[in-house]
């Protein structure tokens, strides 16, 4: 079986996320408790320069609204900031670190759906420092899709994910200089393995049409059939996910695809993971 990611994937519709009224809600937690609103930001610096999502520094996380509801399962919190993050009404959906944080990955509402599918809705990010909130990601508009994990790259950034009908990357997250945790637009080439292997990104685009962008960046692809680019695993259903394997000195490259020959431009980019040779 095609061990792909697609436990958290959003189908259909999504939800209203209610991030503003959890920032209002933090605020008035700290009126009540007679905490100036100023300490909600304390030593962490945040800022997005992404149009569609913010970074709001956060130290006090209130509980999950009375219309939040849970019909999907999720792992286990593993951490002690997740098990906060549950105790307080909402749903962890994932968690991942960016030394010396972790983000926990919550929702307010998932509804279960076909073929083992969730849809998400009220998702945020919030970033801890050990047991000690930080800050919180959230969508900027009420159309955006949900994010609904991150992920840690070569423990150098965490890329941000959202899903509607697959899991695609929105955004990065990096610590700066400063003290600083900062929200990036996603390169147009990313590099790995200590900056010394180039990887040209098309999240979304065909597989045809960027193929050309990989031989140039020093990729060449592992399996074909008759002269044509083979898939080395498919999953035969759903999303209709295959995985292609790219060579390049230093390192290798396993690029899902989603979609498959049917689409008009053939099968389009889902996902990269990057593998570095040891020295």
């Amino acid at each position: 079986m095609l061990a792909i990611r697609t436990t958290n994937v959003v189908q259909g519709a999504h939800y209203v996320p209610v991030s503003r009224l959890l920032i209002a809600a933090a605020t008035a937690l700290a009126t009540a408790l007679s905490i100036p609103a100023s300490l909600l930001a304390q030593e962490v610096s945040v800022r997005s320069e992404v149009r569609s999502y913010n970074i709001t520094a956060l130290q006090e996380l209130p509980p999950a609204p009375a219309t939040a509801h849970h019909n999907c399962t999720s792992p286990a919190p593993i951490s002690p900031a997740a098990r906060t993050v549950t105790a307080l009404g909402w749903q962890v959906v994932h968690e991942s670190d960016l030394a010396p944080f972790h983000a926990v990955t919550f929702v307010g509402q998932s509804n279960s759906g076909s073929a083992g599918m969730c849809a998400y809705g009220e998702s945020n990010v919030a970033i801890y420092r050990g047991d000690k909130l930080e800050a919180l990601i959230w969508a900027a508009f009420e159309e955006e899709i949900p994010i609904i994990m991150a992920v840690p790259i070569e423990d150098r950034l965490l890329r941000l994910y959202a899903a509607d009908y697959v899991n695609y990357p929105v955004a990065d997250l990096v610590f700066a200089e400063n003290d600083t945790l900062v929200l990036r637009e996603l390169p147009q080439t990313d590099r790995y393995c200590s900056g010394k292997v180039p990887l040209p990104v098309g999240w979304g685009k065909s597989l045809k049409a960027e193929l050309s962008a990989l031989n140039a960046a020093g990729w060449s692809a592992r399996s074909a059939e008759k002269g044509k680019l083979a898939p080395v695993e498919c999953s035969g259903s759903g999303a209709g996910y295959c995985v292609y394997m790219f060579d390049h000195e230093g390192a290798e490259l396993k690029l899902t695809t989603y979609g498959g020959e049917a689409q008009a431009n053939g099968p389009a980019i889902a996902d990269y993971e990057v593998t570095c040779s040891p020295l």
